[in-house]
């Protein structure tokens, strides 16, 4: 179980440096830490989705938010933008 200090050292390190994807498999570990498998394992497979939320102004708690509550084809449109993105080659760093 990873303390409440350790999960806001994870959020600031994401907040830091949204592409370091060590740092969004912390938050993934936590959250099934906690319970929150499903989201877990949202943010393991799509943490580029979720780094690209990032890059779109919404913070890392928003981010969790968005994925607890996003539907698959607001995730495909999501995966299809980083996609997109990441083939001009640019992280949006």
């Amino acid at each position: 179980m990873i303390a409440m200090s350790d999960l806001c050292a994870i959020l600031d390190n994401i907040r830091q440096q949204p592409d370091h994807e060590p740092h969004w498999q912390a938050l993934a570990d936590h959250l099934c830490d906690n319970g929150e498998d499903v989201i877990a394992t949202v943010v393991r497979a799509h943490w580029r989705a979720c780094r690209e939320l990032m890059h779109e102004g919404v913070s890392v708690e928003g981010v969790v938010a968005r994925f607890r509550t996003i539907r698959l084809n607001d995730l495909v449109r999501l995966a299809a933008k980083t996609r997109e993105r990441e083939e001009r080659g640019g992280s949006g760093a």
